[in-house]
């Protein structure tokens, strides 16, 4: 019997899904927290979602916010909600990839081995486990939309695959490539194969035109929605910012050749590759650089010299896939990520998909059954890698364990374990972690301001200072060490030497309100009332709504003789916090006053 398109399409979605079954009941991990706390995604403010960048930095990702509104609406605080929608985009990703992968190959059972084989790698539970890696899953959805509505052609197919490709950069900025890769399609597998590639780029570009125009549409948007201050990058954790051009150079070669590795042998799998997990090569006989030099002539050659066909549509894939995060250009957030392979995972798929469908159409029994049978383990043991791999992501915890038990020397992930530890109440464990990043790399000056925060938190007050202090001497600006420092002295009753660094704080954040409350307290301690007095005044500006500063604003205005303004401050506390600690006493006394004036 003779099995269709469609059956083949549900396989390979079932059997991609399959595969993260067990990520259902994992939780939310590294960015996930603040995604999904954020007031836009709660609220399902889509105004706010289309007219504002992400979290003031320079990410506008509009339908990853949607689709994580709509699945708060749906499952509230509970994370198995959203990686049930996650495992349902893999496996709708599964299935469109392989009607591409049919119109790539042109024959089915191929595209189905190249499906079973982009669904099963290890390498996809990086995004598939990841909430906040949404983005990843709903671009490649568009993509996979806008390139098959592009083969399919006609008024209706190209007018689809214009969308798709809005879409597709409304969900992450590597959209933008779909245009780039519906032209290599055509050049390598479809109406320009023959065609001279000059004239050819002219002619694709005279009839696709739209591309161009949905793109410098949403790029326009995007530019408005970012205009004005205020916006900056995501945080960096790329190493290769401090390394200089030749080991930088060298270093980019010895990646892809780990790229290339990961590809093949997805075996020892990690959340963060910083610098203690991938060194900086500083010399050109280095073995990972020499063998990713060859690994990058050979992609050249393959894309250039090559016959138009799969294998050079693959080889100009995978070299597009990875060059937005190569560090060649520009420095992504990691100089290496497994994410990064989400897309260069789809040239592969093609290339095992036409090599094994060929070989066993080659084959006479038994020697098709035997290379069915080597193929499917082959299959089954990438799976069995995934599914393994998704309890790493169970919790934060869990997936900085995963990391050290690759790379013990890890700085980021040591911080994330001791982060993971303080949250969790287990102070003196997470000390261990804070002190060994340190130990690892003396300059971090998260980690020393960390190792403050816990300090202060086992009311260890002058070690806290100390390590304060340490970040301080790195970076003489960081403002939440300042404000650290100043509770920390605050706290130790050293009010005095804490005032200097809340000014800093509020040099740094004018808006900061704890710093202005905390300035206040501690000129009303040393009895600089009418310091104390501006400051209360200006955090009240910031925040109208804290009770606690009209409390202590009655306190200073007692200790001045100000009754009238002493009454007005403790009225509006009992107005704001009928509750508050102190508002039998503050009642008794109004009480008291009103008395008297009878």
């Amino acid at each position: 019997m003779r099995i269709g398109k469609g059956w083949y399409a549900a396989i390979a979605a079932v059997v991609g899904g399959l595969c993260y079954v067990n990520s259902l009941g994992n939780g939310f991990v590294f960015d996930d927290s603040a995604y999904i706390g954020h007031r836009v995604v709660r609220q399902l403010a889509v105004g706010e979602i289309f007219l504002e960048r992400w979290l003031q930095l320079d990410l506008y990702r509009p339908l990853t916010l949607l689709s994580l509104a709509f699945d708060f609406r749906l499952y509230g605080k509970e994370a198995g909600g959203y990686h049930l929608t996650n495992l349902l985009l893999h496996a709708v990703n599964c299935a469109l990839f392989y009607f591409f992968a049919v119109q790539a190959l042109g024959r089915g059972q191929a595209a189905l081995w190249a499906a079973l084989f982009y669904g099963v790698h290890p390498l996809q539970s990086d995004v598939v486990n990841w909430v906040s890696a949404r983005g990843d899953l709903l671009m490649q959805l568009f993509l996979w939309g806008g390139l098959l509505c592009h083969c399919r052609g006609g008024r209706w197919g190209t007018r689809l695959a214009w969308f798709c490709c809005a879409a597709g950069l409304l969900a992450k900025e590597t959209g933008i490539l779909m245009p780039l890769w519906a032209w290599w399609y055509d050049v390598c597998l479809g109406e320009g194969r023959g065609a001279s590639w000059g004239r050819y780029i002219l002619t694709w570009c005279r009839r696709h035109f739209a591309y161009g125009v949905v793109v410098a549409a949403v790029l326009g948007w995007r530019l408005a929605v970012g205009t004005g201050a205020g916006y900056e990058g995501p945080a960096s954790a790329n190493f290769l910012a401090a390394v200089q051009w030749p080991e930088r150079l060298m270093t980019i070669a010895a990646i892809f050749a780990r790229y290339l590795l990961l590809l093949a042998f997805p075996v020892h799998l990690s959340a963060d590759y910083s610098r203690a997990s991938i060194p900086v090569v500083d010399t050109p006989f280095d073995l990972w650089f020499i063998a990713g030099a060859v690994g990058a002539l050979a992609l050249a050659y393959m894309i250039w010299r090559v016959p138009r066909g799969v294998f050079s549509f693959a080889s100009g894939w995978f070299g597009a896939s990875l060059l937005p995060v190569s560090n060649l250009f520009f420095l992504p957030p990691s100089a290496m990520a497994e994410r990064y392979l989400y897309l260069a995972l789809v040239p592969l798929a093609l290339v095992f998909g036409r090599v094994v469908g060929a070989w066993l159409e080659e084959r006479l029994p038994p020697w098709r059954y035997v290379g069915v049978g080597l193929v499917l383990l082959l299959l089954l043991g990438y799976a069995g890698r995934t599914v393994w791999r998704n309890r790493d992501w169970r919790s934060d915890g869990a997936l900085f364990a995963a990391v050290l038990a690759q790379y013990p020397n890890n700085v980021r992930a040591r911080e994330n374990m001791a982060g993971d530890l303080f949250r969790r109440g287990r102070l003196q464990e997470a000390r261990v972690y804070y002190e060994r990043a340190i130990a690892i790399d003396s300059s971090n000056v998260r980690a020393h301001y960390n190792l403050g925060l816990l300090h202060g938190q086992m009311r260890q007050y002058e070690a806290a200072v100390g390590a304060y202090r340490a970040a301080l001497r790195l970076n003489p600006q960081h403002a939440d060490s300042h404000y650290g420092l100043g509770l920390v002295l605050h706290k130790a009753g050293r009010h005095g030497e804490a005032v200097p660094h809340y000014h800093k704080v509020l040099e740094a954040v004018p808006s900061h309100f704890g710093a202005a409350y905390n300035l206040a307290r501690a000129y009303q301690r040393l009895e600089r009332r009418r310091a104390a007095l501006e400051q209360f005044e200006r955090a009240l500006k910031i925040n109208p709504q804290a009770a606690k500063i009209y409390y202590h604003l009655g306190e200073l205005y007692g200790e001045m003789g100000r009754r009238d303004d002493m009454t007005k401050a403790w009225k509006t506390l009992l107005r704001l916090a009928p509750n508050h600690p102190q508002a039998e006493n503050v009642r008794a006394v109004l009480d008291n006053y009103a008395v008297q004036e009878k």
